[in-house]
């Protein structure tokens, strides 16, 4: 992942950078089950995702918001 992120010029925050492959599903899977739980459970608002990612991973939200632009980098890239 290291190498494909430098070809792509891709600067991955720590905390995402050191989650394992099973730790990102488990992430993905708690804000599925957060979201379906909700009557309006199609769109997400960012301040809703931050707080989602900030609840799983245990950290604040400007941290969770960096999580949130690595996954944004690999899903765009």
């Amino acid at each position: 992942m290291a190498q494909w992120d430098k070809s792509r010029s891709v600067d991955r925050d720590e905390i995402y950078r050191d989650l394992s492959v099973e730790r990102k599903l488990e992430l993905l899977s708690y804000v599925a089950v957060k979201k379906f739980e909700q009557q309006q459970y199609v769109l997400f608002e960012q301040e809703e995702l931050e707080e989602y990612i900030g609840e799983f991973l245990g950290i604040e939200q400007r941290e969770s918001r960096r999580v949130l632009q690595a996954i944004a980098s690999v899903t765009y890239r």
